[in-house]
């Protein structure tokens, strides 16, 4: 079973807090990462390029699956409205890593 089917069922009733980054930040985040640490970002490209080629689907990125959807993991509300639906407003909050940084 998966985090979505057994959290909001669990007879506590816990509050879960989501934790985000500003997409853009996200993005350029990955693009960094796998871009200096791995090879599955060709080192010589740009981040424009990049994203390009992620919006496009020009590039496999050696299969990585993040590299090559870069764009629908950071539309987090595909993530966020199944979680709103099993809990409610009451159960779940969502901020991001700026804000929870800036007053913890």
């Amino acid at each position: 079973k998966t985090p979505l089917e057994v959290v909001p069922e669990l007879p506590s009733a816990p509050k879960c807090l989501f934790v985000l980054r500003e997409p853009g930040t996200q993005i350029h985040s990955l693009y960094s990462y796998f871009r200096d640490n791995w090879s599955w970002i060709p080192a010589d490209m740009s981040f424009t390029e990049y994203l390009a080629a992620a919006r496009d689907g020009t590039h496999d990125f050696k299969g990585n699956e993040l590299a090559r959807n870069a764009f629908a993991y950071a539309r987090y509300i595909d993530y966020l409205e199944p979680w709103a639906d099993r809990l409610g407003p009451d159960r779940m909050m969502v901020t991001t890593f700026d804000e929870l940084r800036s007053d913890p």
